[in-house]
C-alpha cells in the first residue's frame, strides 16, 4: 500500500509549537508523507509581541505547477496560516488543480486568539476565509476564529 501524501500549506515559525514545525512531524509519526508547500517564513509565531515575516507568495505557483509536471496526488490537503486574501486565492487553485475525488481537505482558519485578530490580518481576510472554509472537509478553529 502507498504511504498517503498531504500538501501541508501553512507558514514556518522560528519559535512556537505551530506551523509547518509542529505539523510535518506530527504527520509524519501518523505515517503520512507530509509535503510542505511554505506560504510565509517567521521568526516567531503572530501570538508573539513582535516578529519578522517573509511573505513567500511569489513562490507558490511556482512550486504548485513542478508538483503538477510530476503528476503527484494528494490523499489530503491542510491549509494553515496564510499571509493573506492574495493567498487565499492561491490555495483555491491549487485546490482546483489537486483537490480531486477522495482527497480530503482540512482548513484550519488561522486568524487570532484570545478573542483578537492578528494584527496582520482585517475584515479582508475574514471575508476571503469564508470561501476557502466552504470547501473544506474538516474545519479547525479556534474559539476567536468561529
Amino acid at each position: 500500500m502507498a504511504v498517503p501524501k498531504v500538501a501541508a500549506i501553512h507558514d514556518l515559525s522560528g519559535l512556537g509549537k505551530c506551523s509547518l514545525t509542529a505539523a510535518v512531524p506530527v504527520l509524519s509519526a501518523m505515517g503520512v508523507q507530509a509535503c510542505p508547500l511554505p506560504t510565509a517564513v517567521l521568526s516567531n509565531q503572530t501570538g508573539f509581541p513582535s516578529y519578522a515575516c517573509v511573505d513567500l507568495s511569489r513562490h507558490l505557483d511556482a512550486f504548485t505547477r513542478e508538483w503538477e509536471k510530476r503528476g503527484v496526488r494528494f490523499d489530503g490537503v491542510y491549509t494553515g496560516f496564510l499571509c493573506g486574501a492574495r493567498q487565499v486565492r492561491m490555495v483555491e487553485r491549487f485546490l482546483d488543480r489537486f483537490y480531486l475525488s477522495g482527497t480530503l481537505l482540512l482548513v484550519d482558519p488561522v486568524l487570532g486568539d484570545n478573542g483578537k485578530l492578528y494584527p496582520v490580518f482585517g475584515r479582508t481576510m475574514c471575508d476571503s476565509l469564508k470561501s476557502l472554509v466552504a470547501r473544506a472537509d474538516v474545519i479547525t478553529p479556534n474559539l476567536t476564529e468561529a
